[in-house]
């Protein structure tokens, strides 16, 4: 029974590191957001914002990455496939 203070002590900075994390990631994904709305303001018509090449270009390069750092490609996959329709066209271009 020794290790459950121990375990306890761990478990609270483990999730110290996970809400600095978030932190982070939610901070790029602004930035992320500022630069794709600025992209999509350029684009000339429905089609060119919603770029359907380039959405399966973009999904199909983070699994690639997700694979290369040791992350399940379909939770990289899940996290920017899954938005809706019409917020993919921020989130993505």
């Amino acid at each position: 029974m020794s290790d459950a203070p121990a375990g306890a002590a761990r478990i609270t900075e483990l999730r110290a590191a996970v809400d600095r994390l978030d932190q982070r990631i939610v901070e790029l994904l602004a930035v992320r957001t500022r630069v794709v709305r600025e992209l999509t303001a350029h684009k000339s018509d429905e089609a060119a914002v919603r770029s359907p090449d380039r959405v399966r270009q973009v999904l199909d390069r983070v699994a690639e990455l997700a694979g290369r750092h040791g992350m399940p490609p379909e939770v990289a996959d899940n996290r920017y496939g899954s938005e809706p329709p019409v917020a993919s066209t921020v989130w993505i271009t």
